[in-house]
């Protein structure tokens, strides 16, 4: 293990590990008596950390990365997001087994590359890793530079071999044109052909590679959002189907909303209808009452009143759009009080009709879905 360019030897990991700590404890208490904030503290220690990319779909592929140093992944479709994670301790020569270094996992990172735009200057928020209440995390923020952002070539070698065939029985057709019955079933097979193309497989999504490079982590930055090119899938009026949703109470027990508010919002019809500016997102949430979210879309935090009927807290809560592409919405809430955070996910099935929705709150977790209100 080298610190500071000296070589510190270690007999075991675990031993490797005690040093580890009892350096980063020391620093962190000398931070501490130049009264540095614990925001500083966190920040430098994470900018201290190495750096892992975890490509999308690739749970088990991890990348060294360096701080300002380009790295290229290629992701497919705006769902797709890379990892990244921030692996503590000082470097190791050789690293773990594997070469890669070793250490605690102090945070994690997702980056929606796919959405950003080459040339740009954008943040991601960071999220450690054992921080339930989320306080910790709060505006803690990757700032990352796109470098270039390309549509990478497409394979067409399965359109190409169906055009192929079909021109292929085409050219026999018009040589047989003397025969009708021939000409007739040449048709029939190009167009059998073609079809039975089209249906063997759905086209991949659109894959882009994209070079970026991490730059440095800050505290009370604004995670930025790209803004839709698109009208996204999750735009509509939506009912929810109670048959195959799960019960919200708990979450709202959590949050001290007394019992008839809650029996009220699990028994009620609920209607959610979403729509979108070119700079804000609004929710309409139709219970017993209405309820109405205005927020920005690039990721920035609005004020509303905490949930009505709560006997913890009082005042106003902070909520953002935490990600927004064509197939997911994500909204995140800061609660006063210490009353933690909720996580608001809602992703697109397939079917293109129907989405299923999951809030979290400290570890209570509620799904539900929710069908297009034609």
């Amino acid at each position: 293990m080298s610190i500071n360019n000296e070589l510190l030897c270690c007999k075991t990991f675990a031993e490797r590990q005690r040093w580890l700590e009892t350096i980063n404890a020391a620093s962190s208490a000398l931070q501490r008596s130049r009264g540095l904030p614990d925001k500083q503290i966190l920040t430098e220690s994470l900018m201290a950390a190495n750096l892992l990319l975890i490509p999308p779909g690739a749970s088990e592929e991890l990348v060294p990365m360096q701080w300002r140093k380009r790295s290229s992944v290629s992701v497919a479709g705006s769902q797709s997001s890379a990892t990244l994670l921030f692996v503590d301790g000082g470097s190791s020569r050789g690293g773990g087994a594997s070469g890669l270094p070793a250490g605690a996992t102090q945070a994690l990172c997702r980056l929606p590359l796919y959405d950003w735009a080459a040339g740009t200057l954008s943040n991601a928020p960071v999220q450690l890793l054992g921080d339930t209440s989320q306080e910790s995390s709060r505006d803690l923020n990757l700032c990352v530079t796109i470098h270039s952002n390309e549509l990478e070539e497409a394979d067409e070698r399965s359109s190409y071999m169906s055009w192929v065939i079909g021109i292929s029985v085409l050219a026999v057709a018009s040589l047989l044109s003397s025969n009708t019955q021939l000409a007739s079933f040449a048709f029939i097979v190009a167009y059998a052909l073609l079809f039975h193309e089209a249906r063997r497989a759905p086209p991949p999504p659109p894959r882009r590679l994209i070079k970026f490079s991490a730059e440095k982590v800050e505290s009370g930055t604004t995670a930025t959002l790209g803004p839709l090119l698109t009208t996204p899938g999750w735009v509509g009026q939506w009912r929810l189907d109670k048959s195959c949703s799960e019960p919200y109470a708990p979450i709202l027990e959590d949050l001290g909303v007394n019992f008839i508010l809650r029996k009220a919002a699990d028994a009620a019809n609920s209607v959610m209808t979403i729509t979108t500016t070119a700079t804000h997102l609004t929710v309409v949430l139709k219970i017993w009452v209405t309820v109405e979210d205005c927020i920005p879309i690039d990721g920035s935090f609005a004020t509303k009143a905490v949930p009505p009927g709560s006997s913890k807290m009082r005042g106003e809560c902070r909520v953002k759009v935490a990600k927004a592409t064509a197939t997911e919405l994500e909204m995140y809430t800061e609660f006063p009080d210490g009353n933690g955070a909720l996580r608001d996910i809602l992703t697109m099935n397939e079917d293109g009709n129907s989405f299923t929705r999951i809030v979290v709150h400290s570890k209570l977790r509620a799904s539900s879905v929710g069908w297009l209100d034609e």
